[in-house]
Parts: structure tokens; sequence; C-alpha cells
């Protein structure tokens, strides 16, 4: 409505009240010296005289005073029901749309419709307005800023998120508007991905970016909702066999001479579970020679490339130590100086590709947690209590330890250097080593 509508309806206004007052008092009242002030959508202000108060009534508009004040008027549709907790819940049609509002009062009710419809645009006409323009590309960089980054998600993740929707999704649908996206437009393109670890990690952020856009009403619906494809399951890799362990310790040893402290890391890892974050941040000062055991308080992130805690309370603990292994760290806590520096100092990604170039060159898959797998069922083979290695491993609970534990054949075992040292380290730590 315009600033011409608005005169002429106040006009009309002030001439029937005028009439009405006439008629009921035989003269008209003389209106207030200072009336309240009318403001419409373009910002022009208003006044009406009809006896004190010359409104509009069950229009939705808003009175102010010229101190500021609003006084929401009535609307004739709706219906009011009480909710809960002594709240009303009004309800009525805005923009096609059932609406609903809750107030303890209807003046409350009316105030909240009122700011909805007249004040300033709803949120819904805003996203409304945005999502018709913005692409998926766009979102995502929202989605990433608002949603993830906040969570507190590690460098790691975060990096492998970013890396999936630069490498796969952005170039692919990247330039369509949210709400074009649909669910034929993305079973399409997840379809002829080839790899299926791809295929699920890139389904997975698109069902959650796409959820959370639907539920910041973005886009009406989650159009990934009807996608369907057979998802990526992680294969079993075990642990490894005593005679692969062989095998591996003879490989790492044969490269000493380009890194003559991996072979202390490759046996230090087997024998004590760490994980291999946890084993690179490990300092010279965190390795008690005198109680024979390892302090557990940190992990190298290898993608910031530093010591950060650990992720559960479980995580942080002590670790026995056998003398075999007590003497090969004592050359290499020798080589730093600082007792706070860490003893090893592998940047990066170093060790997870050493280590998979490795089990590539003997024919196997690798993954980081292999070795440590290795570890908890040598530990179950040998007749470790299941607590014990719980707390070595840093587990929360018994149960995972035991996703860990591979199953081998009697025939399969042979003693090793590993199975000495595991025999040595329950002589120390269990009360009846049989």
């Amino acid at each position: 409505m315009d600033d011409f509508a608005y005169e002429k309806i106040l006009k009309v206004q002030q001439i029937i009240n005028e009439l009405v007052g006439f008629l009921d008092a035989g003269r008209v009242s003389p209106p207030p010296a200072d009336p309240p002030a009318f403001f419409s959508p373009s910002g022009k202000t208003y006044r009406a005289y009809a006896n004190g108060w010359g409104v509009f009534s069950n229009t939705g508009a808003v009175a102010k005073s010229e101190g500021g004040e609003s006084v929401a008027l009535q609307y004739t549709d709706g219906a009011f029901r009480e909710y809960r907790d002594g709240l009303l819940q009004y309800r009525f049609y805005s923009g096609g749309k059932q609406t609903s509002i809750y107030g303890r009062t209807k003046s409350e009710c009316w105030q909240k419709r009122n700011k909805l419809e007249h004040d300033k645009p709803s949120e819904r006409a805003q996203n409304k307005k945005v999502s018709d323009v913005m692409t998926y590309r766009e979102w995502a960089d929202e989605w990433m800023r608002l949603y993830k980054e906040p969570a507190g998600h590690k460098t790691g993740y975060l990096k492998t998120i970013r890396g999936y929707l630069k490498n796969y999704i952005i170039p692919n649908i990247g330039d369509l508007p949210l709400r074009e996206i649909k669910t034929l437009t993305l079973q399409k393109f997840l379809v002829e991905i080839e790899s299926d670890c791809t295929r699920t990690k890139c389904a997975a952020i698109l069902s959650e970016s796409l959820r959370d856009a639907a539920a910041a009403e973005l886009i009406p619906r989650n159009p990934y909702e009807g996608v369907r494809f057979r998802r990526y399951e992680q294969p079993e890799l075990g642990a490894l066999t005593h005679r692969q362990q062989v095998a591996l310790l003879d490989a790492v040893d044969r490269s000493r001479l380009a890194d003559w402290k991996m072979p202390v890391f490759a046996r230090a890892l087997l024998m004590t579970g760490l994980r291999q974050g946890e084993l690179n941040a490990l300092r010279a000062c965190d390795v008690d020679f005198e109680n024979m055991e390892i302090s557990v308080g940190g992990t190298w992130d290898r993608y910031d490339n530093e010591r950060v805690k650990p992720k559960t309370k479980a995580g942080k603990r002590t670790v026995p130590i056998a003398p075999p292994l007590a003497e090969l760290l004592r050359p290499v806590i020798e080589s730093v100086k600082d007792p706070e520096e860490r003893i090893f100092g592998y940047e990066g990604s170093y060790t997870p590709r050493y280590f998979g170039k490795i089990f590539r060159s003997m024919g196997l898959q690798f993954s980081g947690h292999i070795l440590r797998h290795t570890f908890i069922t040598n530990c179950y083979e040998l007749g470790f209590p299941p607590y014990m290695v719980k707390r070595w491993v840093g587990h929360a609970r018994v149960e995972q330890a035991d996703v860990y534990l591979a199953l081998r054949k009697p025939s399969e075992f042979i003693e090793t250097e590993i199975v000495a040292y595991m025999r040595q380290l329950k002589a120390l730590t269990v009360l009846n080593p049989v």
C-alpha cells in the first residue's frame, strides 16, 4: 500500500469517527494535543484524529507514539488456543501459509504477528530470496564456516572435507542454485563415481550439508533423502601374523642407513600399542626408566605439525615397558638436548607414508592402526588380562579393544623378537603370568 492510499484511509477513518462521536455525544471530541503517529512501509509519518485515537482496526498497522512506544492492533482472523506452561498458541494464515505464534496474552501474539508481517521481512522470506540465487558452492563455504569449523573438529578432518568438496562435489554441482538441486541430480553424480570409498565420502558431505540447508529454511526439503546406492564398507585389516611382523621389521632394518630411528619407532609401536601420533609426540621427559613406563599425554597432529591433547580422557595414560624396549629408546633419547623435545621428531605425514611404502613392497594393505591392532592381538594371544590391555591402549571400554582383535590359527604361531618381548612384559606386569 502506498503513501497516497494511507492518507485516504486515514481521512475516511477520521470522518467516520467524527460522525460516530457526533451521534453519541452531540458533538465531536477535540483531537488530542499530541496525537499518535503512524509509520507506513515507506517511512512517512501519518497522524490520525478519531476522538483521540484515529486508528483503523484489524489491518495489522502499528500505532506509535512520539516516544517510540508501539501498540499492536487487533486482528479479526486466526484462532487462539491454550498451549502449555501458560502460553497461548495463535494460528493464522500469512502469505498463503499457516503460521503459529506463541505468547502469554493475545496482545503479545498480535504484536509478534505485526512484527513478523510489517516491521521487517520474515526470515523465511529473506532466506527464500537468498536461496533463489545462492549456489551450492556458496553454501558449502558458509556451511564450513558456520557449522563445521565451530564444532571443534580436528584440522585433518576439516581438510579432508574441503578436499572432497574441491575435487569432486564443487566441479559437478557447485554452480547449481540450491533450489535447483534435485534428488536425480545427486543420484546421477554419485553413481558415476567409480571408487566406492570416494562415493560414500561425497554422499556423507552432501547429506549433511543439504540437511543443514533445509533446517535453515534455505531449501524446502533435503533432496538427498531420496538418494540410494551401495555404501563403502571398510575392509577388515585385522593384524599382522607373526611371520609378517618379522618381515616388516626386516624391511625396516634394511632402511636404517636412511633413518636410524625408524627401526626403534616400528618396534615401539608393536611393543606398546601406541598410536603413531602418540609415539611421534613422545618427549624425552615422558620416558621414565626408573619406573619402566611411558607417559602418554599428547599426540602429534600431522596436519598442523603440533602436539595436541589426547582425544579422550582414557588417551592420557601410562604404558609399561620391558628392558629390551628401554635399551632401544636410550640412544634415541640421548640424541635430543632438551627434555621437552620430541625424541623422534617426524613431521607431517611422514610415518604413515613410510609404512605405506613398506607394506606395499610386502604386498600388504596398510592402515594407520594395523600395528596397534597387532599389539592388541598379541596381548590376547599371550594371555594378558583384557582390563590391562584396555588401559594400555587408551580405550574407555574393554569392548573397544575387541574390535581390533584378530583371530590367528595355532599353526601360524612362531617365536619371534616381539613374542619374546611380550613374554617379558607379561612377567613384569601380570601377577600370575602363567
